[in-house]
């Protein structure tokens, strides 16, 4: 096995090129999610009138 071929340099000028991607923990994405959920719950909330 070589190990040169198995590690490589990215080349800068094609890394631009790439969308930037940011990634989470599984628990950081469960906690976002929640949180949304829950901020759109407390916005659809409506008292009930009845007259």
């Amino acid at each position: 096995m070589n190990v040169e071929k198995l590690t490589t340099i990215p080349d800068p000028n094609q890394e631009l090129d790439d969308p930037y991607v940011h990634t989470v923990s599984t628990e950081e994405f469960v906690e976002a999610v929640e949180r949304t959920s829950q901020e759109e719950k407390n916005d659809g909330l409506t008292p009930n009138e009845e007259d």
